[in-house]
């Protein structure tokens, strides 16, 4: 899709606004805006989906061991979580990087840790409505461990409201994702990403107001999709529970 090289430069077309030859302008080293804005999807999508993906599956696990076994360790579990939301997400994310440093493992490791108290609390919830009900009693009765009531009984049971939260927190970690990067703290040079164009528009927002603007409706469009997916799942559950 993208006519360009991400990284070639055109020092002759440097900070030229929308034309036939470049779609989207181009930016202070005559880069290609539309290229880089498609080249900047793929490591924007990538951290944000394995971000959250990474959540839900370390949330997911503690909350369900919370909410089965219940007693001290729901507890202590509990009580870690409402610390880890106690802190801004972005000054924990800008914390974890300041420390790992700049790179796709440590951006997908911070953004992670900020989503896992999300999923461990809805985890925990629906399990604690679940583990009393008469399928699971039976199931028990029936010779069944506990690691099979959390992993084939219980967890299947509320995996509904885990798949929207799912759809929720991948747009959160998108979002987080660019903040970091407009912070500086994303992935390094020369690597483009949505967060680091619109940085380095920033500075240039007067003479060329279009650099900036094309990046900033990519990322709202795409929050915006991920976010219409959300509801659809939202809505199919309420039909399906009626039905």
């Amino acid at each position: 899709m993208a006519p360009y090289d991400p990284g070639y430069q055109d020092v002759r077309a440097a900070l030229s606004g929308p034309s036939s030859a470049h779609w989207f302008g181009t930016d202070q080293l005559g880069r290609d805006i539309f290229s880089r804005i498609v080249y900047g999807s793929q490591p924007t999508l990538q951290i944000g989906l394995a971000a959250s993906a990474l959540a839900a599956v370390f949330g997911v696990t503690i909350g369900l061991l919370a909410g089965f076994y219940a007693g001290w360790l729901d507890s202590a579990i509990m009580r870690l979580m409402d610390l880890l939301l106690g802190i801004p997400a972005i000054l924990l994310a800008m914390t974890i990087i300041a420390i790992a440093g700049r790179s796709a493992v440590a951006l997908i490791s911070a953004i992670a840790i900020v989503g896992v108290p999300v999923y461990a609390r809805l985890a925990r919830a629906g399990t604690m409505q679940v583990r009393s009900l008469d399928y699971v009693k039976a199931a028990r009765v029936a010779g069944a461990g506990d690691r099979y009531l959390m992993g084939r009984v219980i967890l299947p049971n509320i995996l509904g409201s885990l798949l929207v939260q799912l759809n929720v927190f991948t747009s959160v970690a998108i979002l987080i994702e660019a903040s970091l990067s407009f912070l500086g703290l994303g992935l390094p040079p020369p690597s483009p990403t949505w967060g680091g164009l619109l940085l380095d528009s920033k500075t240039y927002l007067t003479q060329v107001p279009t650099y900036g603007l094309f990046t900033g409706l990519a990322l709202t469009a795409t929050i915006l999709a991920i976010d219409t997916v959300a509801r659809a799942n939202r809505r199919y559950r309420k039909i399906a529970q009626t039905v």
